[in-house]
């Protein structure tokens, strides 16, 4: 069901959202049918509320912006664990791209929404739509220090028609990346080449589902052991640190190098 194009602002429990986005989670509200309320008692971040949260990171700076408790306030502090996967696929259907968010992310546990196609998005709000890292990609709209997106666990992507006429489309396998004009050698010496600041992510397998094992930081040198294996869009090799620690990294980010002679 395509929203209203109501960009009208109400206060719900001292939040601002605009009349669009109250519909949506309306909609939502329908489809999940459970006891946390998605519309009043369940919000704890609105709208147009910059600077308001720095973990937020500017996303909630303009409209189309929710967070929603996965407690059943007022009534319980408990975490309804078997809910999070119905509100979440509710709020897709609805018009949300919406994630789980937790500790692990440097946060209380809640879902993070952003109403697809607002038109008074923050930009950082959009590009957790379409950006490199976005809803619309696959992944969890979340940067990550070695600029490697992460792959969206929260639940399956949702492109409504209306969504379509807006101009929105499945960007999964529109990710490429730059093939290096060389094969690496195994047994040979390279560098990690990032900038300054910034770290290469090794994992324990070639692909964004494993755990990081390391972080490679510019200028360590590695030596080549295996690969290449071709995973989440990405070309991984397996590299040994000085100290014996193995792991795999991808040899090219964004068409830069990031495993250099």
């Amino acid at each position: 069901m395509r929203p209203p194009e109501d960009y009208t602002r109400v206060e719900v429990r001292g939040v601002a959202l605009n009349t669009r986005t109250i519909a949506m989670l309306q909609h939502a509200q329908t489809l999940y049918g459970g006891s946390i309320d998605m519309t009043n008692q369940g919000i704890t971040q609105g709208s147009y509320n910059a600077g308001g949260v720095a973990l937020s990171f500017g996303t909630h700076d303009g409209g189309g912006a929710v967070d929603i408790s996965v407690r059943d306030l007022p009534h319980s502090w408990d975490i309804r664990w078997e809910d999070i996967p119905r509100m979440i696929d509710a709020l897709r259907r609805a018009g949300f791209a919406a994630y789980y968010r937790d500790e692990a992310d440097g946060m209380s546990p809640h879902i993070h929404a952003i109403a697809v196609g607002d038109a008074d998005l923050s930009r950082a709000a959009a590009l957790q739509l379409t950006g490199r890292y976005g809803y619309f990609r696959g992944f969890d709209a979340l940067p990550q220090p070695d600029g490697v997106p992460q792959p969206d666990d929260s639940g399956e992507l949702i492109l409504c028609n209306w969504m379509r006429e807006l101009g929105y489309e499945d960007l999964r396998e529109a990710v490429t990346l730059y093939t290096p004009p060389y094969e690496f050698i195994v047994g040979e010496l390279y560098q990690i080449n990032m900038t300054w600041g910034q770290e290469l992510n090794m994992r324990s397998g070639p692909g964004l589902a494993f755990p990081v094992v390391h972080r490679l930081p510019h200028e360590i040198e590695v030596t080549m052991v295996d690969g290449p294996r071709r995973s989440d869009g990405f070309t991984w090799w397996l590299v040994r640190l000085t100290d014996g620690t193995l792991g795999w990294s991808v040899d090219a980010i964004d068409g830069a190098l990031t495993i250099v002679r």
